[in-house]
């Protein structure tokens, strides 16, 4: 029984590491990308360690980035919400 148990916790762990690697494969938008740039996003949150994780592995948006900051100022401004 305890080895079931043992089993099922490891499957669990698994899945939600699993989980973790797919969503952070997934890109942010332009308009998050922006405030990542303009440093509006909030330090600590589920979204910007979202996007820092995702930065460190995707190449495409760390180029987006590079895009965004090489950009006319007056093109990165965005309406408040």
């Amino acid at each position: 029984m305890l080895f079931i148990i043992l089993i099922l916790i490891s499957a669990f762990a698994v899945i939600k590491v699993l989980s973790q690697i797919i969503m952070d494969r997934q890109c942010p938008s332009e308009r998050t990308l922006k405030h990542v740039v303009l440093g509006r996003l909030p330090g600590d949150t589920s979204i910007s360690r979202k996007v820092k994780r995702h930065l460190g592995i995707c190449s495409k948006c760390r180029n987006k980035i590079d895009d965004i900051v090489t950009t006319n100022p007056a093109d990165m401004l965005i309406a408040d919400d």
